[in-house]
Parts: structure tokens; C-alpha cells; sequence
């Protein structure tokens, strides 16, 4: 499993994406995918290319599970990247992908 939070990076903790927009912003640009549940208050799941990958509305921004144990790195990467670039375009709020490790809790300051 892979962990990450998309966050932003202006100082705001607040993930400004209107629950409407999941589905159409919460997907890559260049692989296939659809959702298997819709947006929802706070959680989104989505499947690309045979990988399950969930959003979650979490303080200090979007958390994001790839529950599939054999996702390519690389390629969940590429997935989070694309969609990193979809949120900027539609928010015009700049953020970063960060990876959660697996060994060790993180801690939020």
C-alpha cells in the first residue's frame, strides 16, 4: 500500500475543491480510469488501469491510499502527478504531492 497527501503549498490547509468536481479533477489525464463510487462528503475511489486508489478529505489536505499492494511506484507517480496538475487547473492553488511513509506515523506541524 502507498500513502500520500496532496497538499497546499500557500499555507492553507484547506483542500478548496468542491466535492462536485471530484470525479471530473480526481482522475489522470493520460490513463484510463473511473470512479467506483461517486464524490461523496469527503471520499472518492477511483480505478486506473486495474489499481484501486481513494481520496480522502483529511486535514492537512488530501489523502490518497493506493490499496493495491503491486502498483508500480513509477506509475502511481504518473497517476498522482496528473492529477496534481488537474487540481492546479481547476483551483489555480498550487500543491504538492507528498509520500507518507510506511515504517514510521508523520507528523503535521
Amino acid at each position: 500500500m502507498l500513502e500520500f497527501v496532496i497538499a497546499r503549498r500557500d499555507g492553507n490547509r484547506f483542500f478548496d475543491l468542491p466535492y462536485d468536481q471530484w470525479a471530473a479533477v480526481l482522475r489522470p489525464s493520460t490513463l484510463p480510469s473511473h470512479p467506483l463510487i461517486e464524490s461523496g462528503p469527503g471520499n472518492h475511489i477511483i480505478e486506473v488501469t486495474g489499481y484501486r486508489i481513494n481520496f480522502i478529505d483529511e486535514m492537512p489536505g488530501l489523502q490518497v491510499i493506493i490499496e493495491s499492494k503491486d502498483m508500480p511506484y513509477e506509475l502511481a507517480r504518473q497517476v498522482l502527478d496528473e492529477i496534481c496538475q488537474n487540481i492546479v487547473h481547476a483551483t489555480g492553488s498550487t500543491y504538492e504531492l507528498l509520500e507518507m511513509p510506511s515504517d514510521r506515523p508523520y507528523r503535521f506541524a
